[in-house]
């Protein structure tokens, strides 16, 4: 499994983005937290409770929001 570092512009690092075995990819905060998956077959991101949160992948953003 492929993992992305986030951080922030000072290099303070945020969180992850890591590739599930599904095919689909996973924002986590550096506590290991997820806040939300993408699903590139629905192109569409989703929050923990799988509520839809965009169509398209904001994945980042959930890691830069939840980092602030």
């Amino acid at each position: 499994m492929a993992a992305i570092e986030i951080k922030n512009r000072y290099g303070e690092l945020l969180g992850y983005i890591k590739d599930e075995s599904d095919g689909r990819k996973m924002a986590t905060t550096r506590q290991g937290i997820i806040l939300g998956f993408y699903n590139p077959k629905t192109n569409e991101t989703r929050d923990r409770q799988s509520n839809l949160l965009a169509k398209g992948d904001i994945l980042s953003s959930l890691v830069i929001e939840h980092g602030k």
